[in-house]
C-alpha cells in the first residue's frame, strides 16, 4: 500500500483465494516447518492504479497465528493483517530476477516471460516460523531502495 501510494497511484487489493489446510512437504520446506500442521494459502493481487502490481502468494503457520484461521482477508490484504496483528523477532528476505510463468502473466497481465522481481520473505517469532510469503512484481513497476551505513561492530583481531 505504502509504495503505491508513494508512487501517487491509488492502491486496492483483491483476494484471489484463500484456503485453510493441512501442510505439504513444499510448505513445510518453503516455512521451515519441523512438523506438519494447519496452514493458511492466501493469494492476492494488488493495485497500482489500474495496472496489476504485485502477486503475493502467502503460507501462514496456524500454529503461531491462530487468529487467522478466522480473518477472511477481504477487508485487509494479508500483507497489510500480518504487519499490525502479529509480532515478529526475525526475518529473511530472498530477492532474485525471475522470467514471468505463464500462470503469475495472466494475473499481472503481462507477456508469458516479462521479467519480474520476486522477493522470498520468511518470518519467525522465536524460533517457530510465522509465515511464507512470495511476492512478485513486474519488473518495469517496482525497484528496491536501500540505505546501509558502516559497521559498527569492530573487526575481530
Amino acid at each position: 500500500r505504502q509504495v503505491v501510494l508513494g508512487m501517487g497511484l491509488e492502491y486496492s487489493s483483491q483476494l484471489l483465494s484463500r484456503k485453510q489446510r493441512r501442510s505439504t512437504r513444499d510448505d513445510m520446506e518453503a516455512m521451515r516447518m519441523d512438523k506438519p500442521g494447519p496452514i493458511v494459502h492466501v493469494l492476492c493481487l494488488h493495485m497500482a492504479g489500474q495496472r496489476r502490481f504485485c502477486i503475493e502468494d502467502r503460507l501462514i503457520n496456524l500454529e503461531s497465528v491462530p487468529d487467522a484461521e478466522h480473518e477472511s482477508f477481504t477487508e485487509h490484504s494479508p500483507s497489510s493483517w500480518m504487519v499490525n496483528h502479529v509480532p515478529w523477532s526475525s526475518a529473511e528476505h530472498r530477492i532474485r530476477a525471475e522470467a514471468a510463468s505463464e500462470e503469475n502473466a495472466t494475473r499481472l497481465e503481462i507477456t508469458p516471460g516479462f521479467p519480474c522481481l520476486v522477493i522470498d520473505r520468511r518470518t519467525w517469532t522465536g524460533r517457530l516460523p510465522i509465515t511464507f510469503v512470495r511476492l512478485t512484481y513486474p519488473a518495469d513497476l517496482y525497484e528496491l531502495d536501500a540505505h546501509f551505513s558502516p559497521s559498527t561492530i569492530a573487526p575481530a583481531t
